[in-house]
């Protein structure tokens, strides 16, 4: 099984929240982890918002952003091109998502296309928890949680 996970999933590899348990064990299960490449944007703003705002948090959040960086050459990272862009318009169109959610979901879209098979993708904002690859194969379910990748994530920030 392929997972995509979007980057309020792929941070519940680094830093423990509520379902953080089930991205990991999902993650355990799959074959191979895709990501948009903006992703790292999104995940380095947000890890360093928690330090802004909760300083004390700050030596764990930098060992967090560390992990990512070892993990990152092993995530199979979904460019950004004007194809993507394209859908991510019609997407956001289509399910009133916001610009990077819409992104997130033609990423995971084009993760499947190219893969010729269906993917888990883990894209919490829209609920959206699967791709069958074919054209628009999107099901709309609610999102729920599963486990995830490697066990070092488990001492991750609370």
């Amino acid at each position: 099984m392929i997972l995509f996970c979007d980057t309020s999933a792929l941070l519940k590899l680094y830093i423990v929240e509520t379902d953080s348990d089930v991205v990991k064990a999902k993650v355990a299960e799959a074959e191979a982890v895709a990501v948009c490449r903006v992703s790292w944007a999104e995940a380095h703003a947000a890890l360093s918002r928690r330090a802004r705002e909760v300083p004390e948090d700050a030596p764990v959040i930098e060992q967090a952003k560390q992990a990512l960086a070892a993990d990152w050459p092993c995530y199979v990272v979904m460019e950004v091109n004007q194809v993507l862009v394209e859908r991510a318009g019609d997407y956001a169109d289509t399910f009133a998502l916001r610009g990077y959610d819409s992104v997130q979901l033609a990423a995971a879209y084009e993760a499947g296309r190219i893969a010729q098979t269906p993917i888990w993708a883990m894209i919490i904002v829209s609920a959206i928890t699967s791709c069958d690859g074919s054209q628009e194969g999107f099901r709309r379910r609610r999102w729920r949680p599963f486990p995830c990748w490697p066990s070092r994530h488990r001492d991750a920030v609370q």
